[in-house]
């Protein structure tokens, strides 16, 4: 993953006379570093998000300023590693605005939906062909989307950028088997689909956000079957232990 970086421009509740003028540029270690600070300190800073790389700060404390955010001693040690910040000069006729490199793609929020595709191979999604097979596929040709909500969140509760450590529930939002919800196979560690978020147990059905990035992978394998997909091989998503085994990596787009 890329460094990633963020524009952050202080942006008080009750303007001041003449208007305080502070902006930064946050240079991250990853995109889940920028999210990991955003949310460990989002009530201290009063962020609010204009865009996922676009930020406006209005601390609780004005002393407690953005350069002093790296002091939090609160402030785990590995997000504080992987984050520098720069206070950004005036513009002026030579040297203009500083420009940092814009990633595409959307942010990552609690309660919304997703496809679920691959980073190394960003034409494979996740797919579930319905029709009784309860696989979740990796499909060139066909995806379904998938509702992602934090397994604590009240039925819903949107808003919350999702962080690694974060708790998630997955169920399919569209096609057949629309909300079904997905979770780790008994046999052979296949990905698959139960019913309703409401008849499956939480142990059984959640996993940490983070597990998307090395804790799933593919793997072929035939059936039996009248339904579609299911008599004939298929590339199925799988699941495994990161501590033994790092299989690929998965993006929600």
């Amino acid at each position: 993953m890329s460094l990633y970086y963020v524009y952050a421009r202080y942006h008080p509740t009750i303007p001041t006379d003449p208007p305080t003028i502070l902006r930064y540029l946050i240079t991250c270690a990853s995109r889940d570093h920028a999210n990991a600070f955003y949310r460990h300190l989002l009530a201290r800073m009063r962020f609010s998000r204009v865009s996922a790389q676009f930020w406006a700060y209005d601390p609780v404390d004005p002393a407690f300023g953005m350069q002093q955010t790296l002091d939090d001693s609160t402030l785990p040690d590995d997000i504080r590693r992987g984050i520098m910040i720069s206070r950004l000069p005036e513009p002026d006729t030579t040297t203009g605005w500083v420009q940092a490199p814009v990633q595409a793609g959307r942010d990552w929020i609690s309660g919304r939906t997703y496809f679920i595709r691959n980073v190394r191979q960003p034409d494979v999604y996740w797919y579930h062909p319905g029709c009784g097979d309860e696989r979740i596929l990796a499909s060139r040709w066909q995806k379904t989307k998938f509702f992602i909500r934090m397994s604590d969140a009240d039925e819903g509760e949107t808003g919350t950028v999702l962080i690694k450590s974060d708790k998630i529930r997955v169920t399919t939002a569209s096609g057949e088997g629309k909300g079904m919800v997905v979770r780790r196979g008994d046999e052979g560690r296949v990905v698959v689909v139960k019913p309703s978020a409401k008849e499956v147990a939480t142990a059984v059905g959640d996993f940490t956000f983070g597990e998307l990035a090395g804790a799933f992978g593919t793997d072929w394998e035939g059936g039996e079957g009248e339904a579609p997909g299911v008599g004939v091989p298929c590339e199925c998503v799988t699941w495994g232990d990161r501590a033994e085994m790092h299989l690929d990596d998965w993006e929600l787009c």
